[in-house]
């Protein structure tokens, strides 16, 4: 509390307890003390007066938009100006309550905890949102969204290295194009195990780079969900197999010839 009056300070810790809140807060005056419990300690709420003798509503709200933005403030004064208030909520108060009418007060203050605790939930949904995004982007296997008609809506540079096309070039188009057309059976498949909410898990197929070529892939489609649970889209991760398939060819063959070799040799 930015408050010169111990008894005003006392009146508005009252109004709070009886609101419902258990209030543990500091009283400060004066800019540096303002500043020193805004480094010492984490608050949830500053309340602030308007006009003390040696330091001001405006002033402890610049402070305060230095030190701690995203605490809600609100400005607890005497009569002022209606341009007063306006100035305080343009210069970044969250809200103004009168001195005269602290019935305002504890709707004001849960209000804005509220919002300020969901401030803090979007921000780190979006943090949340942003490294999983990172995570796909810098993975080294193909990572492609699309919706449950097969329409490409996320494409990652892994798939830029794996298939050729860049994402400007894939998204919004049918994921089909890089399915060979001698497979015709294999996407309707997948999407079908995809709405049961099923998926696919390391299906050994082959599709078509942009220059046309084949290249031989592991494939997991994974069902994507809404908050609600409603399957929307799918989540396709493609890895090159190719090295892998060519070593398993290679054996193949090897073993054969070792035993055609042996089926001709003399006792």
């Amino acid at each position: 509390m930015v408050e010169d009056s111990a008894d005003d300070t006392l009146l508005i810790a009252a109004e709070l307890q009886r609101g419902g809140l258990d209030p543990v807060f500091e009283r400060v005056e004066t800019e540096a003390a303002l500043r020193t419990a805004l480094e010492a300690h984490s608050w949830d709420l500053i309340i602030c007066d308007y006009a003390m003798p040696r330091f001001g509503g405006p002033e402890a709200l610049a402070i305060y938009r230095e030190k701690a933005p995203d605490v809600p403030f609100i400005s607890v004064s005497g009569t002022v100006g209606e341009e007063t208030v306006a100035e305080m909520m343009k210069a970044g108060a969250h809200d103004y309550v009168m001195k005269s009418k602290l019935g305002r007060l504890v709707p004001a203050v849960k209000r804005e905890l509220r919002a300020a605790q969901e401030r803090r939930e979007r921000r780190q949904a979006e943090a949340i949102a942003s490294y999983l995004a990172a995570i796909v982007q810098s993975c080294d296997d193909a990572i492609i969204g699309k919706t449950l008609d097969g329409t490409i809506v996320s494409w990652n540079q892994g798939a830029e290295r794996l298939y050729g096309y860049t994402a400007a070039e894939m998204l919004g188009r049918p994921i089909s194009a890089l399915i060979p057309s001698y497979r015709p059976a294999e996407l309707p498949e997948i999407l079908d195990s995809v709405r049961r909410g099923a998926g696919v898990d390391g299906l050994e197929t082959v599709r078509l780079r942009k220059d046309g070529s084949p290249v031989e892939v592991s494939l997991t489609v994974s069902p994507i969900r809404d908050s609600s649970g409603r399957i929307v889209g799918a989540s396709t991760v493609s890895r090159d197999i190719t090295r892998r398939k060519q070593a398993e060819n290679e054996q193949l063959a090897l073993i054969k010839d070792l035993t055609a070799a042996l089926a001709h040799a003399h006792p």
